[in-house]
């Protein structure tokens, strides 16, 4: 009697580990696979929506890049996409910033303010791979011929630095000294002088 009813507790203890480990049915394999798709198609929108996202910065990035007013980038709001001039190549160059880099008395450093201009059309030469700039580098009248000739390249090459800092190969800029000879203002102040000692942005 004792061994029959420990025959009984064995085979109902197996009864139960067996159950424990039987396969799930069919159902509940189902049911797995549909949570797994609904996973698959979650993750799939998900990267959809970051997509659109990512493509509507974009094009937010490229309009606030538009030309602005005093040289402010305008808002999406300020000028809608179907209204943006279509400024490439050479015509870009003249279009937001004043294409000249100005210096100091007897300086040929390129300023922070300076650099701005330079990111700028560094910029649109990356963009346009085929066009070339001309860097022409220009004195005031104080000093004398030779000096002047040989300050205005150190000045043309200055901004040549500056624009292969951002990306522009040295083969696409020709430096050019005019020295003292091609004045911007003939008058014989400060004020002009300050107007003289420049370097020209010009495309090729």
């Amino acid at each position: 009697m004792h061994w029959l009813k420990g025959s009984l507790l064995g085979a109902l203890a197996l009864s139960v580990v067996a159950c424990s480990s039987t396969p799930k049915n069919a159902s509940e394999a189902d049911m797995d696979m549909a949570n797994s798709e609904q996973q698959t198609e979650d993750y799939a929108e998900k990267a959809r929506l970051a997509l659109e996202k990512a493509n509507a910065d974009k094009a937010e990035v490229e309009v606030l890049q538009a030309e602005g007013v005093n040289g402010q980038a305008l808002s999406s709001e300020d000028m809608g996409a179907e209204d943006l001039p279509e400024v490439t190549g050479a015509d870009a160059m003249a279009h937001t910033f004043e294409p000249v880099i100005y210096f100091g008395y007897d300086q040929f450093i390129v300023d922070d303010t300076s650099l701005e201009t330079v990111k700028h059309y560094a910029a649109i030469l990356v963009d346009n791979p085929d066009e070339k700039i001309q860097l022409i580098g220009h004195t005031d009248e104080r000093g004398t011929p030779e000096y002047n000739l040989a300050l205005g390249e150190r000045r043309a090459k200055a901004v040549a630095e500056a624009f292969m800092l951002y990306g522009v190969n040295t083969s696409r800029i020709a430096v050019i000294t005019m020295g003292e000879e091609v004045p911007a203002d003939l008058a014989h102040t400060e004020a002009a002088w300050a107007k003289n000692r420049r370097v020209e942005i010009k495309a090729q």
